[in-house]
């Protein structure tokens, strides 16, 4: 039997997400736009003018598909309520689940997994600190009804120019 996401989809062993981010307050002003995603069809499209690619001819953009995509206006609720409340629920039924976040540097792994560390607001949390508080509401519903006992151990890590970091003092909620 194969488990479905909430989206009706059958789970896979491994899911890819990709999150776009809209540009920074820091990059210039002559920056190009050149990824677009699409939620629909859950592809990316990138814009290489290295490789002949020109801004104003989208079909010669190369597209990439994937599990799911988020564009720049997504939110962390939407990332985290169809990206990752699925796999927390699954863990909860005794399965493992690793969230794995890759990219280059500034583009956006730290603000999608904790959010904003620096004011507390709550549409700003981060998947870390959404995962914990769903763990935590489950262990707290599920042992008031049955005495059940949980132990809980979580672990991450941050690999920043090939040295490995542990934990990271954050404010969850």
């Amino acid at each position: 039997m194969v488990a479905a996401t909430n989206d009706g989809r059958e789970a896979a062993a491994v899911r890819v997400v990709v999150r776009c981010r809209p540009f920074i307050r820091s990059e210039p002003k002559e920056c190009k736009n050149v990824v677009e995603a699409s939620h629909a069809d859950c592809s990316i499209r990138v814009c290489d003018e290295n490789r002949g690619c020109k801004l104003n001819d989208t079909s010669s953009w190369r597209k990439f598909d994937f599990d799911s995509v988020f564009s720049k206006k997504s939110k962390q609720e939407e990332v985290y309520d169809k990206a990752v409340q699925p796999m927390i629920a699954r863990y909860l039924e005794g399965f493992n689940s690793t969230i794995f976040a890759y990219g280059q540097t500034s583009s956006g792994k730290t603000h999608t997994m904790m959010g904003r560390k620096d004011d507390y607001d709550e549409s700003q949390l981060g998947v870390t600190p959404r995962a914990m508080k769903q763990i935590y509401e489950h262990i707290t519903t599920t042992s008031a009804q049955d005495n059940t006992k949980f132990v809980v151990m979580v672990s991450f890590l941050e690999i920043y120019n090939e040295k490995v970091a542990g934990s990271r003092q954050y404010r969850w909620w």
